[in-house]
Order: structure tokens, then sequence, then C-alpha cells
């Protein structure tokens, strides 16, 4: 074993908790970079040069944050018979 008798329920609950929060930090972090990849590849399209045909807001790129975020949470709940 790699931790004492003493220290296995510690380090157990310690090690549980760093992998949940490490999965649900790393899933929002790939969700936020695909929103603003997105974003990018809108804006590849100028209006005019140096500008974007697409002029985001701050909470018009957080709700494409949790569109895609609810999309691939739906996805992975429901979509069982698919994947």
């Amino acid at each position: 074993m790699l931790a004492p008798a003493s220290w296995r329920r510690v380090a157990s609950w310690i090690c549980g908790w760093a992998y949940v929060v490490g999965n649900i930090t790393i899933t929002l972090a790939v969700n936020f970079g695909t929103s603003l990849f997105f974003v990018g590849c809108i804006n590849v399209f100028e209006s005019e040069p140096g500008v974007g045909i697409f002029q985001y807001e701050n909470y018009q790129l957080y709700l494409i944050f949790l569109g895609i975020t609810i999309l691939c949470n739906l996805v992975s709940a429901l979509g069982n018979r698919w994947l």
C-alpha cells in the first residue's frame, strides 16, 4: 500500500475530492475554450478590415458557454442509445 493504515482514509478522501474537482474544472475549461473557438471562427469573416461580424458582450459568450455545457451534459445523460 502507498499510505500507512492510519492515513488511508484521509488520503483516499483527498484523492477522491481532488479527482472530482479536477474533472469538473477540466470539463468547464474545455467547454469555455470551445465557446471562444466558435466565436473566433465566426469572427474570421470581417465586416470591415479588423472588425469581426460578431461583436459579442460577456453575457453572450456566457450564454454560448452554457449552451455547449448543457448540450454536452444532455448527450452524456440521455444519449446512451447512440453512444
